[in-house]
C-alpha cells in the first residue's frame, strides 16, 4: 500500500452567471449558467495489477509486474478529475392571493471518474484511469421540480359552522420530473485476465438500442450491441471498449401532496389536522435494469426506485 509521493492539493473551481427579472412585486424569473471543475482528486489504483497487454499465457498473479508482491496493492493517486455544467431556470411567485410557487428546470451534464469507480472500488484499468472518465452516476440531464402552496378559497358564509369546517384549508405539493440515471454494463468473464481489478465492461459493437421503463420491463436493451472482448481460449486478453455509464435508466415522475387546516378551539388552544400522500398518483418508478450482458436477467427491471403510494393522517393539539 502507498500513496503518490508527488501529492497535489485537490481543488475545485466554481463559476456561475445569472440574470434575474422581476414581473411586478411578487413574480420573478431567473436564468443561470452554473459549472465547476475539480482537479487532482484522489482515487485508488492497483499499482501491481496485471495488465491485459502483458497477460497472454499467464494468470492474473504471474502477469503482475511484481508477482511475488501479489496483485492487491492499492496506491492513492491524485490525478482524477471531474466537471459539471448546467443551464438552470427558475420562476418564483411569492405568496399572494393565496398562492405561491417555485418552478425550476435544470439541463446539466456531470462527468467524473471517482464517485463510484466503475461500481467496483477501482478503475477498470489501473494503468489508464481515463477509461473510466465518463458520465457521473448522478448525471441527470433534465430535471424539473415545482413546489407550491395554495390556500383553497371558500365563499363567504354567515354560518359559523360552515366557515369553521370548510374555510382555511391549505394544499401543499412537490412535483419532480427527471430523466433517468446512467449505468454501466458489466460481464462475468475476466476478459482481461486481471481479476484483482474493478468491474470489466464489454465491447461496444454498434450504437445500443434500449428503451427501459413502463411497458418495457424485460429485454429492454439490445444484447447484440455488446460482446465479450478478446478471446480467452486463444490467450488473447483485452479490456472492452464500452465506456462507463453509457446507458440510462427509466425517467421519474413523482408528486407528494399534503392538505391541512387549523381549527381554533379556544383563544389559546387549536387543533391542526394534516393529510399527506407520497407518490399520490401511484406511478411505478422503476430502477435501472440488470446490466450484466452474460446474465439471464440482462435488460430486465426487477425493482422500483420509489415506493408505491403512502397516505397518512395526523393531528396536533396546541395549547
Amino acid at each position: 500500500n502507498g500513496r503518490d509521493p508527488q501529492i497535489k492539493t485537490p481543488y475545485t473551481l466554481n463559476y456561475n452567471l445569472s440574470l434575474q427579472r422581476s414581473f411586478g412585486s411578487n413574480l420573478s424569473a431567473t436564468i443561470m449558467y452554473v459549472g465547476n471543475v475539480a482537479r487532482h482528486l484522489p482515487t485508488l489504483l492497483n499499482t501491481n495489477a496485471a495488465s491485459a497487454l502483458q497477460a497472454s499465457g499467464k494468470n492474473s498473479t504471474t502477469a503482475a509486474w511484481f508477482p511475488s508482491l501479489g496483485t492487491g496493492n492499492p496506491w492513492l493517486n491524485f490525478g482524477a478529475e471531474s466537471g459539471y455544467n448546467s443551464l438552470q431556470a427558475k420562476l418564483e411567485k411569492r405568496y399572494s392571493s393565496g398562492l405561491s410557487y417555485l418552478a425550476s428546470y435544470t439541463w446539466s451534464h456531470a462527468v467524473d471518474v471517482t464517485s463510484d469507480s466503475n461500481n467496483g472500488g477501482t478503475p477498470m484499468d489501473a494503468y489508464n484511469w481515463r477509461r473510466d472518465y465518463g458520465n457521473a452516476p448522478f448525471d441527470i440531464r433534465h430535471r424539473f421540480m415545482a413546489t407550491y402552496i395554495y390556500a383553497i378559497p371558500f365563499p363567504a358564509s354567515s354560518s359559523a359552522f360552515l366557515k369553521a369546517a370548510f374555510s382555511g384549508w391549505q394544499l401543499n405539493g412537490i412535483t419532480t420530473l427527471q430523466s433517468g440515471t446512467p449505468f454501466s454494463l458489466s460481464m462475468n468473464t475476466d476478459a482481461a485476465n486481471t481479476s484483482s481489478q474493478g468491474t470489466q465492461r464489454p465491447n461496444l459493437l454498434k450504437t445500443p438500442v434500449y428503451d427501459c421503463g413502463a411497458g418495457h420491463l424485460t429485454g429492454c436493451i439490445d444484447k447484440t450491441a455488446f460482446a465479450v472482448p478478446g478471446n480467452i481460449a486463444q490467450g488473447i486478453f483485452a479490456y472492452g471498449n464500452a465506456g462507463r455509464n453509457i446507458l440510462r435508466g427509466p425517467h421519474m415522475f413523482n408528486t407528494d401532496m399534503s392538505l391541512f387546516k387549523s381549527f381554533q378551539i379556544r383563544e389559546r388552544m387549536k387543533f391542526t389536522f394534516r393529510a399527506e400522500a407520497f407518490n399520490i398518483w401511484n406511478n411505478p418508478e422503476f430502477s435501472n435494469p440488470s446490466a450484466n450482458i452474460e446474465a439471464a436477467t440482462f435488460g430486465n427491471i426487477t425493482s422500483t426506485s420509489v415506493g408505491s403510494r403512502v397516505m397518512q393522517l395526523g393531528g396536533k393539539l396546541s395549547f
